[in-house]
């Protein structure tokens, strides 16, 4: 299902966690680790981190499978947490929630150069316009939800070259309802 850079686009309370939670997450077999602000995921089999060392002390005990929800939003915890994952950690899946807040030079190595150490990502978000086109230009699988703003609606003719009937069923989808792409 997971390509190696996804993205999950659409309106607030179109479905799109929830997607996530439901239909992502349950297909991962391997390491999970989710990057969450919001607090939108709990499980009990996953290990909670509020900072770059209680990240650190759960990978010393769980060395070999683990999922993991980060629950930080200090944008330092964040930043040291995702240059772990990509200089030590490989054969991974990594979801961001509200994606545009964890957008640094971490993610974009991830995007650049995760295809060498087996890096999947889950890029969760509003608009389309919250990434920048180097992410848009390597992306293989979009999965967009209800949009009802015009400005994203000739956003995503221009940049996806979606058709004008796509464009007008994203209008309509209602709640849960995707299309969904392959790049």
């Amino acid at each position: 299902m997971l390509k190696r850079i996804n993205i999950v686009l659409g309106k607030t309370g179109a479905g799109k966690s929830y997607f996530v939670k439901n239909k992502i997450i349950p297909n991962i077999k391997g390491n999970l680790i989710i990057f969450d602000v919001m607090n939108e995921y709990f499980y009990n089999n996953f290990l909670i981190c509020n900072d770059y060392y209680s990240f650190l002390n759960l990978l010393k005990w769980k060395k070999r499978h683990f999922k993991i929800i980060v629950k930080t939003s200090n944008i330092n915890e964040i930043f040291n947490i995702q240059s772990f994952i990509f200089k030590y950690l490989k054969d991974i899946t990594i979801i961001l929630e509200e994606a545009f807040i964890y957008l640094n030079n971490n993610i974009y190595d991830f995007i650049n150069f995760g295809r060498h150490k087996n890096i999947c990502l889950v890029l969760i978000g509003r608009r389309g316009s919250e990434f920048r086109s180097e992410i848009l230009a390597l992306t293989e699988k979009i999965f967009i939800f209800k949009t009802t703003s015009f400005y994203d609606i000739i956003y995503y003719k221009k940049i996806f070259g979606l058709n004008d009937t796509d464009l007008e069923k994203l209008k309509n989808l209602e709640t849960g309802q995707y299309l969904e792409f392959t790049i």
